[in-house]
Formats: structure tokens, sequence, C-alpha cells
């Protein structure tokens, strides 16, 4: 018996205490890890959060804090909303009184008043194949490549 084999028996005993190990066989299981790119098209270019914010801007809601307030979401998530507005030129800064406001910009009420046009974004989705059972499954962190196989021991359960 084997220094490996012998470890085997008693991590499976230590596992399956109310179970013998009889024999011990090797097997490797084929899993394909699959990489799927699609273009899909997406409603709008525009996190949702993003597009709350610029309604609420162009109802007159001006600043950071009160945005916030009425969304009722904290105003680190509404500064990141109007960076995502203020990148695609929909909301502006003006500084008046000494206090900036937010003001919406000519395509941002163009934004507001078109309909929504699809746009095609690339998403990628990693998938595993298993060609014996014929399933395709999500990708599972649980599972293990052929060289991390062969560098550990393990104990594969029917």
């Amino acid at each position: 018996m084997s220094a490996q084999s012998s470890s085997i028996r008693v991590r499976a005993g230590r596992e399956f205490p109310d179970f013998e190990v009889e024999a011990l066989y090797g097997i490797v299981l084929p899993v394909y890890k699959l990489r799927v790119v699609a273009t899909v098209m997406q409603s709008s270019k525009f996190s949702v959060v993003s597009r709350f914010v610029l309604r609420a801007v162009s109802l007159g809601v001006k600043s950071v804090p009160e945005i916030a307030d009425l969304l009722g979401i904290s105003n680190h998530e509404v500064e990141e909303a109007g960076g995502e507005l203020l990148h695609g030129n929909l909301i502006q800064q003006v500084l008046s009184d000494g206090q900036r406001t937010l003001g919406v910009t000519s395509a941002g009420e163009r934004y507001l008043n078109e309909d929504r046009i699809a746009v095609p974004r690339r998403r990628s989705l990693r998938l595993h194949y298993d060609p014996l059972g014929r399933e395709i499954q999500p990708a599972d962190d649980n599972v293990i490549s052929i060289e991390q196989f062969e560098k550990k021991v393990y104990l594969l359960y029917p």
C-alpha cells in the first residue's frame, strides 16, 4: 500500500465513518471550459441609478445631497452616477453663488425625450460543458484543472 492510498483511506474514514474503503481507482472527468462572447442589445448605455439621477436633475433637484435624499441612496452612489452622466455629456456642473449645482445639457434633454434606442454591447459568459452528461453548467470555482488534479491527491466520491 502506498503512502497516497493510505492517506486517502484515512481521509475517507474521517469524512465517511459509516463506510469502509475497499478499492481505490484514479479517475478523471473531462470538463470543457467555454467562454461565450455575445453581442446583446441593451436598451440604455447608462445604469438605472444614472437615469434616475438625470430625471431628478431635470425636475430641478440641483445638489448631490438632495438627490441622494430624494432617491434614498448614498451620496457616493449619486456621485458615481453623476460621473457617468458627466462623461456622457448629459449633465453639467454650474457654479452659482459659490455653490456647485447640476444642470441638464441639451444632449441630456434629448436623451430624456427620445425613445430608448437599443445599443449593442459585448458580454462574455464562462460556462463548463460536461461531455459525458452532455450538460452545460455555469462556471464553478470548485472544478479543478488537470494540472491541479495531477499535483494533488483527490478523493472522488461516487
